[in-house]
């Protein structure tokens, strides 16, 4: 939906202050580009963006689900974290799934790749899952981005929290997403290299 975003973390190609072409789409855009998708089969899509708090709106949210879901639409959201009533609202509108990665459970390197913007709030992205599930999402997306820290950890860390979620809202669907670093910006060499 847009590449526009505030957050400043160090792996990132589309952080903030970086020069490139931004493109932000409006409700019907995307309902075109949904179309596209739709026509190919791909009834289940994932709707992205970066965090840009003055364009990526409840609103905004609403607007784009309204029209995805007259065409038949399954959309999952893969956003900034929200509070639980902005969470309700999408849910209302029709989203069936969000999708958060926490990138790394470890704080410490957490708070070294999240200088800056609302990303660097560890629990406030750690707890989005817990309010979308609060706010009657039914499924969500849990993952970590392979290459910011040991592997191992990360898959034991992540597990812990799909356990956490699990016990808590037993009826929710869990789904699970390992992507990793892969041409990271050249000021960032990530510690751990996964390979394919």
């Amino acid at each position: 939906l847009s590449n526009y975003c505030v957050n400043y973390c160090a792996y990132c190609n589309f952080r903030y202050r970086k020069d490139f072409q931004r493109r932000h789409l409006t409700p019907e855009q995307a309902a075109a580009q949904s179309a596209i998708l739709l026509n190919r089969g791909l009834h289940h899509q994932l709707l992205v963006s970066g965090d840009f708090p003055r364009l990526i709106t409840t609103a905004y949210l609403e607007a784009v689900l309204d029209r995805l879901l007259a065409l038949g639409v399954q959309p999952t959201l893969e956003i900034a974290p929200q509070n639980t009533a902005s969470y309700a609202a999408l849910a209302q509108a029709g989203a069936v799934a969000v999708t958060m990665y926490q990138e790394t459970y470890n704080p410490r390197l957490y708070d070294e790749y999240h200088p800056r913007g609302p990303k660097h709030l560890y629990d406030w992205r750690l707890e989005g899952p817990e309010r979308a599930a609060e706010a009657g999402i039914r499924r969500l997306g849990l993952g970590v981005l392979l290459g910011l820290a040991e592997p191992r950890a990360e898959l034991l860390a992540l597990m812990r929290h799909a356990q956490y979620l699990h016990n808590r809202f037993p009826d929710r669907t869990l789904a699970f997403n390992l992507p990793r670093l892969h041409d990271p910006p050249p000021t960032f060499n990530p510690p751990y290299r996964i390979d394919d």
